[in-house]
């Protein structure tokens, strides 16, 4: 088996392999944090991944056979069939597994997709696809003390009305009444 066919056998997009991959854009970040202090200059205290995103632009084509038995033939043609294939992906928003030749992505969903149907399309397809990962996080609760949070009983100190004195200010102001 020849590279460019193993290569080609791994690269897919939710387990659908399609007939031309001519371009995959891989894209990571890391942002970095940025923020300004009393002195003027900006502090970087803290970086995080963004999510991955990859970009394939694939093509189909109606006029070869399928190189995944049956995967692509729900009564209408190949190319048809395979756009709404990823249509479908887009549509159900439930995360896929992307594999390429420099990495598999887990917890991806199709963002968006672009083609134009032309008079070059007219047997095939050709359509940009954009994928982005969606970050799970995994929580769980932790007990921290057996002991309830609040008590059942409150000491409010002593209740009773007091008077206050009087204030000469005060005093001066009730007496010119």
């Amino acid at each position: 088996m020849s590279t460019m066919t193993r290569t080609y056998f791994n690269t897919n997009i939710g387990n659908f392999v399609f007939d031309a991959c001519f371009s995959i854009d891989h894209e990571t970040n890391l942002k970095i944090t940025e923020h300004p202090v009393e002195t003027g200059a900006s502090i970087s205290d803290h970086a995080y991944m963004e999510a991955n995103q990859v970009t394939f632009d694939i093509g189909m084509s109606d006029v070869m056979q399928s190189t995944v038995s049956g995967q692509f033939g729900d009564n209408v043609s190949r190319s048809v069939s395979a756009y709404h294939t990823l249509r479908r992906l887009q549509t159900e928003r439930l995360p896929i597994q992307v594999a390429t030749r420099l990495g598999t992505y887990e917890n991806m969903l199709v963002a968006t997709l672009s083609t134009i149907d032309d008079n070059t399309t007219t047997n095939g397809l050709r359509v940009t696809v954009t994928l982005k990962e969606i970050i799970v996080v995994s929580v769980s609760t932790i007990k921290i003390s057996a002991r309830p949070q609040v008590s059942s009983s409150t000491n409010n100190g002593d209740q009773k009305v007091q008077t206050t004195d009087s204030s000469l200010l005060s005093r001066l102001f009730n007496k010119s009444r």
